[in-house]
This record gives structure tokens, C-alpha cells and sequence, in this order.
């Protein structure tokens, strides 16, 4: 007979689970910030709050799989960037001129530049995994490196300059519109379930996504088992640039143009985010719901410290105390449970 768990066990599991924190942790600060400033409830603040944080998620999630097999990749930033650059030259090569196809303008035509970008994104990811496994490097390094050369070719790309497509197209509307029957709901929030569907089932329900996370956990032992752990870690990184060239396609659409610094500093903050949402940094667990969760976490604190008028300078280090405090609360939590 199965032992009826007592409220106190119940609060233990809601403890011991980092996701049903989060959401309280997210819940208690949505009643204080609503309290302090009613800018916060507002429809436009709301709206603004979802498109700053929808890209992050995503990029976030692609991260989640490398953090997973004790790796990390700081390159995701400028993979974003390439497919952002070239998927828009795509669009605008096009659509510019009355003797050209409107690409940028169809339906065929966006999903065409869609599929580009996650392509430029696995084949980033590709060339990352590749050179770790054959280099035999810290991934530190090699996504590092990759990180420079990506942007240096960016660079010579662009000139420098953004690589702006026309109003009327396809990609720039998804970026700017919402539905207005959802109380004007972006249309970038609903790449976010998407992907979060997409990246949960590979990990958490796949064999494959088990494998990932056996890598991270002792590899000598994974491949001791029979695995080919050097397949894997490139598969993740795939898998990484897949997701980062799928949040190309929204910073796309919300900076309507590709650029060599669209993408910001979306690579530590997927680290960040990563972290926050409960997969270790030492590999063997993950959670893309937990990762989502903790980007959102991380872009609550930025709006909130805004809405506050917070010195913008102390915006940054507040954000890494979170991290810290949340990262060494988990730490203690872990010891206690052990």
C-alpha cells in the first residue's frame, strides 16, 4: 500500500523541485512588483517583457543540451548573429527591386529563410562539436575561438553596418504584430512553446537525450557502456545551433535587420539562465522547462530593476548576486538532501 504523503512531504518535493520554485519564486515577485509600481501590470510593459525575454528562452534552451553534457558553448551569441546576417541578405536579395522575386514577402519565400538559419545554426554548431572532438581542447576554448572568428567574419560580411529588409515583409510583421484577440499577445512568444515542446522531448523523453545527459554525468563510464561519446558531444552542439540559429529567425524579426551585435550578451546570459533553471554545471541533469523558467526569472529582474529606476549600472552586478545566491542556495540544498 502506497504511503500517503503528508503536507510537509509535499513542501519538501515543491523545495526539491526547481521548477515549482521558480514559478513561486516568480509568482511572489509579480504580487511585490505590482504593489510598487503599476507600470509593471500595464499592456505595453507586458508585451515589451515578452519580446525581450522570448529570444533568450530560446537560445537558452540550446545551451541547456551543452551545459547537460558538461560542456558549455560561448559562441551561441555570434552563431545567432551569422544566421541573422545571412538569412537577412536572403530576404533582401529578393525583394529589393521591381525585377525580383519577392521572397521576403511570401509565406515560401520566409519559411525558406527560416530553414536557412537553423541550417547556418547546425552547421555552426557542427563545425564547434567537431573541432572539440577532434582538438581534444576545453570547450571553453574552442567555442571561444569560434566565438572571434564567426565575428570577425561577420564583420567583413556586414562592413559593420545592419543588413536592414523591407517593412512589408513576411518576418518583420511576425515581429512587431501580436493577436489582438489574445489581448495583443506577441507573435514571438509562440515560437517559445515550440521550441520548449521540441527541446523537453529530446531530452527528457528520447533515448538520445538520456545518452546526453549519461555524457555529462561520467563520461568514462558512457563510454564504457558502448556509447560514442565523441558523436555526442557533437550532436549536442548540433542540437545548440539548431536552437540558436531558431532564435536568429525572432531577433530577425524584432530588430528587422541581422547585425554583428544583435544578439548582445545572449551567451552568458543562456549560461545564466541555464544555471538558474537547475542543470548543473557539472553535466548529468537538465531541464528545458527549468531553463525557460530561469531566463524568465533573469529578464524579470532586469524589467523590474528598470521599472524601479535602478542606476543602470548596478543592473548587471545585481543580476550576477542572483545568480550566485541562487546557484550557492542550490549547492546547500544538494548537501542537505545527501
Amino acid at each position: 500500500m502506497e504511503e500517503k504523503k503528508t503536507f510537509k512531504d509535499i513542501l519538501m518535493q515543491i523545495w526539491h523541485s526547481r521548477e515549482a520554485s521558480l514559478i513561486i519564486v516568480l509568482i511572489i515577485l509579480s504580487i511585490i512588483m505590482s504593489i510598487a509600481t503599476p507600470a509593471f501590470t500595464t499592456k505595453e510593459n507586458l508585451i515589451s517583457f515578452i519580446k525581450q525575454c522570448a529570444i533568450g528562452c530560446v537560445a537558452s534552451m540550446g545551451q541547456t543540451f551543452i551545459v547537460a553534457s558538461a560542456n558549455i558553448d560561448l559562441s551561441i551569441g555570434e552563431i545567432m548573429n551569422m544566421s541573422g546576417i545571412l538569412m537577412a541578405m536572403f530576404i533582401k536579395a529578393f525583394t529589393v527591386g521591381p525585377d525580383k522575386v519577392l521572397i521576403g514577402n511570401t509565406w515560401w519565400g520566409t519559411l525558406i529563410s527560416w530553414i536557412l538559419a537553423m541550417v547556418i545554426g547546425a552547421c555552426l554548431g557542427l563545425l564547434n562539436g567537431v573541432l572539440l572532438t577532434k582538438l581534444r581542447l576545453p570547450a571553453f576554448i574552442i567555442t571561444l575561438g569560434t566565438q572571434y572568428i564567426i565575428r570577425g567574419i561577420d564583420q567583413v560580411i556586414t562592413k559593420g553596418y545592419p543588413v536592414t529588409i523591407d517593412n512589408d515583409a513576411i518576418i518583420h510583421k511576425i515581429g512587431v504584430g501580436g493577436v489582438d484577440a489574445l489581448l495583443g499577445t506577441p507573435y514571438l512568444f509562440f515560437f517559445v512553446p515550440v521550441a520548449a515542446l521540441v527541446g523537453w522531448f529530446i531530452l527528457d523523453r528520447t533515448v538520445l537525450g538520456n545518452h546526453i545527459k549519461a555524457l555529462g554525468g561520467n563520461e568514462t563510464a558512457a563510454r564504457l557502456s558502448g556509447l560514442d561519446t565523441s558523436k555526442l558531444r557533437v550532436i549536442t552542439y548540433v542540437i545548440c545551433g539548431i536552437f540558436a540559429g531558431y532564435s536568429a529567425i525572432m531577433m530577425v524579426a524584432r530588430l528587422n535587420s541581422g547585425s554583428v551585435a544583435g544578439a548582445g550578451n545572449v551567451s552568458m546570459d543562456a549560461v545564466a539562465a541555464t544555471v538558474v533553471g537547475g542543470t548543473s554545471m557539472s553535466g548529468g541533469n537538465g531541464s528545458v522547462i527549468g531553463t525557460l523558467l530561469g531566463c524568465v526569472l533573469m529578464q524579470f529582474i532586469k524589467t523590474s530593476m528598470v521599472l524601479l529606476q535602478v542606476n543602470m549600472y548596478w543592473q548587471t552586478a545585481v543580476i550576477g548576486v542572483v545568480l550566485i545566491a541562487v546557484c550557492g542556495l542550490d549547492s546547500l540544498t544538494q548537501k542537505i538532501v545527501r
